[in-house]
């Protein structure tokens, strides 16, 4: 290409070049920011170890979680439990905590939906024996322990007139005065406006002070007669997101004392979903026992509550469809159908009668009078 070596271009010319780096005009700042980190702490909230390192072994019972309700709620899960005004959650929650109370784990309940008085109603009776005080449901004396709302409005300065700080702080004095692994919220909208806020907190808590929390929560207005889905927890869908379990408590179309139970998520194989889902009667006894959940721990015979104490009566799994049936509409229309093949029927008696009439001449005689 070139004639001569006068005519090359001069390749040398850019060997002192280098390795060359132009100035960096952030390298104070760099230089700052890395001895600010190496001056921080160096506590972590994340934890690093082996795959294979965070596999449980059969006889690490601390890491191997046990159920507190059936496979709905297993230890140190945060799990939810939604349900629509009156749907039973708060029920089925309080007979869940007396279920653990029973076994020997002391569970702090957070009780904001009922005053001392609901409290009371819901769980004394009035005596067979005339003149005698109403009779009181006998909790677990120790482990069972309820907290109720007890504030004057005022917000201390440190926590900068933040009402949901102040709560949040409150939950975790009880927790560490009472000495509880288990909570139960009743419910998420009294922990702060910010629910996926609130689901983040209860999951750095559940890991942080090894908890097992429960959390119930309202339901979003929904058609009547259709399956319940994630989709109608109220709120964001964080709360679902962020929870390890989820499960709901729906009335029953068998008749107003019936409920059933529904498996939604689950980071295990879920047993009762829509064609298993748990069967319960809602009901309260004053002169018999009411049968309790069975206890988590299999030493222990089935766990019996003296009246009164409302509760709900297992009778088992059933299909979800069943619960969704309008059985009003169904009888009224067998009644319908039943109605027009009765009157199918004698019309055809009648009209058979007249044919045997014509045969035999008989109906000729009342032609001719």
């Amino acid at each position: 290409m070139y004639e001569d070596d006068d005519n090359e271009p001069d390749l040398d010319r850019y060997d002192t070049a280098a390795g060359y780096q132009p100035p960096d005009p952030y390298a104070k700042q760099r230089e700052e920011a890395r001895k600010a980190l190496a001056a921080q702490s160096s506590d972590s909230m994340l934890e690093t170890r082996p795959a294979g390192e965070w596999i449980a072994r059969r006889g690490d019972r601390k890491e191997l979680p046990s159920e507190l309700y059936r496979s709905f709620w297993n230890e140190g899960e945060l799990a939810i439990l939604f349900g629509g005004k009156g749907s039973g959650k708060s029920v089925l929650a309080v007979q869940i905590a007396q279920s653990i109370a029973l076994s020997a784990s002391k569970v702090l309940y957070l009780d904001f939906q009922r005053t001392k008085r609901q409290w009371t109603e819901r769980y004394t009776a009035p005596s067979l024996v005339p003149g005698k005080l109403p009779v009181r449901h006998r909790f677990p004396p120790r482990n069972f322990i309820r907290a109720g709302l007890d504030w004057d409005g005022t917000i201390p300065d440190d926590f900068k007139n933040d009402a949901d700080h102040f709560m949040r702080h409150s939950v975790l004095d009880k927790l560490e005065n009472t000495g509880a692994r288990i909570l139960i919220v009743d419910d998420i909208l009294w922990l702060g406006r910010n629910t996926a806020r609130v689901m983040k907190t209860l999951k750095f808590w559940a890991t942080a002070y090894d908890l097992s929390i429960l959390v119930l929560a309202p339901m979003k207005p929904r058609r009547k007669r259709m399956p319940v889905t994630l989709e109608d927890i109220a709120g964001t869908r964080q709360i679902a997101e962020l929870a390890d379990s989820v499960f709901a408590i729906q009335p029953s179309t068998f008749g107003s004392e019936y409920r059933y139970v529904k498996h939604l998520a689950s980071p295990r194989t879920i047993i009762h979903d829509t064609a298993n889902v748990l069967t319960y009667k809602l009901e309260r006894s004053v002169d018999t026992l009411v049968r309790t959940l069975p206890s988590p721990v299999s030493s222990l015979p089935s766990l019996v509550s003296p009246a009164p104490f409302l509760g709900l009566t297992d009778l088992g799994p059933s299909v979800e469809n069943d619960h969704l049936r309008d059985y009003a509409r169904e009888a009224l229309e067998l009644e319908e159908r039943e109605r027009k093949a009765l009157l199918k029927i004698r019309t055809r008696s009648a009209r058979t009668a007249i044919a045997e009439s014509f045969l035999t001449g008989e109906y000729a005689r009342y032609l001719k009078g």
